[in-house]
């Protein structure tokens, strides 16, 4: 009987460790899966990951990739059509990662609604475009890992601020 319950320990224990990982119902609801797996239906796939974003079809099987665009600065992340935000706290520090994550999967979500009903059979499913400005690359990384490792495909582009004109002198000066 002992080495039964052991077992069962090992089992649940088991089952606790893989309830730790990021879920896209942890992230865009805020509690952890309960069923710890994906079922029939469900919009995710069984390891938490969702398949589904915004809208779908009945009996979707298909991904339809659409293209999201997510502005990363030092201070603040923007999905584009969607307002800004802060990655800073009140008192100065960072926001912790899991919501800062929880954030952002929440206005990809919003952005993907907007998208309306995919074609017949079809399934949303966003293509991250990452614009990364100096200081940024941080909040990146780590939202990067969060889409790669839902599989979703990701890009980046890295900017530079631009450097302000020069003034355009419309007469000249004589020299000496």
């Amino acid at each position: 009987a002992t080495r039964a319950t052991e077992k069962k320990r090992t089992g649940r224990g088991a089952l606790k460790d893989r309830s730790e990982v990021t879920t896209f119902e942890s992230l865009s609801v805020g509690g952890a899966s309960s069923n710890g797996g994906a079922s029939r239906g469900s919009g995710r796939a069984a390891d938490g990951a969702p398949r589904q974003w915004g809208v779908a079809s009945l009996g979707a099987t298909i991904g339809y990739e659409r293209s999201v665009d997510v502005k990363v600065e030092q201070n603040g992340v923007t999905v584009v059509g969607q307002p800004r935000i802060d990655v800073t706290t009140k008192g100065g520090d960072f926001l912790p990662v899991e919501e800062l994550k929880r954030k952002v999967i929440r206005a990809v979500q919003r952005t993907a609604r907007t998208w309306g009903q995919p074609p017949a059979r079809f399934y949303w499913v966003p293509a991250i475009r990452f614009t990364v400005s100096p200081g940024g690359t941080l909040h990146y990384e780590r939202l990067n890992s969060l889409f790669r490792s839902w599989r979703l495909s990701t890009s980046v582009n890295y900017v530079l601020p631009t450097a302000s004109e020069p003034k355009v002198r419309l007469i000249e000066e004589p020299s000496p």
